[in-house]
């Protein structure tokens, strides 16, 4: 399902004159002692829909950049429709990162915030749910490091209890990767569903995943997610 998904966004990208794919990797699948070893290493235990993810590929990179050369209409246009005036076209309009299993894992790419006093010991609500903060963040496990500019946003893994699949979710981190609360929640498949629906176009997440500071999260599954500008001018 996942594999099928994003290789034929993958070729729509390959196949499209108005783009250049600067990455492409799509990483061989996990097995299940592969998958047994990285859990025991790293004391997280997955639910099975996170394994069958991994069993279809373990990690997903793909980056591209508007082809130099193309008209001022349609580069107007493509700036109209993400809604960002000011992008900057030198650096890649669609990218995903998908980190293998093991570098999720492990957090080989990303120091958990507010794991010092007294940021740690801060008392949060979270969906009706009291944690510390420190506890909070710990459960984060870098999933989706999209972020190719100087933003510093990804897409997190929130690492609930194995027998509990509604408590594992996806939701956005900005401000250099320390900020959860502008994010709403997402299931795995809606979430590869969305980029894949979006062609990987960076400022789609924001418009996706985006709530307000002080609002409650909601958890985004298929038919609550919005319809974001995909740049379809380019496609």
């Amino acid at each position: 399902m996942y594999i099928e998904e994003i290789t034929r966004v993958t070729e729509e990208l390959k196949a499209n004159p108005n783009i250049v794919i600067s990455q492409l990797d799509i990483g061989s699948p996990a097995t299940d002692d592969e998958i047994d070893a990285f859990e025991m290493v790293s004391g997280i235990y997955l639910p099975n829909h996170i394994k069958d993810f991994y069993k279809s590929l373990n990690g997903f990179t793909c980056v591209w950049l508007l082809k130099e050369g193309l008209e001022t209409a349609m580069i107007d246009s493509v700036r109209e429709e993400i809604g960002q005036q000011d992008f900057d076209f030198s650096m890649p309009l669609g990218a995903v990162k998908i980190l293998p299993l093991q570098d999720m894992l492990l957090n080989t790419y990303f120091d958990l915030p507010y794991q010092q006093a007294p940021d740690a010991g801060t008392k949060i609500t979270f969906r009706g749910k009291d944690f510390l903060q420190g506890d909070f963040a710990a459960r984060l496990r870098l999933f989706d490091y999209y972020d190719v500019s100087y933003e510093n946003e990804a897409t997190a893994l929130f690492t609930g209890i194995k027998d509990d699949e509604d408590a594992w979710f996806l939701l956005r981190l900005n401000d250099n990767m320390v900020n959860w609360r502008e994010s709403q929640l997402v299931d795995l498949k809606s979430y590869i569903s969305a980029i894949c629906e979006t062609k990987f176009v960076i400022p789609a997440r924001k418009r996706l995943f985006h709530k307000k500071f002080l609002d409650e999260p909601i958890l985004i599954t298929g038919e609550l997610l919005p319809k974001p500008p995909v740049a379809s001018v380019l496609f």
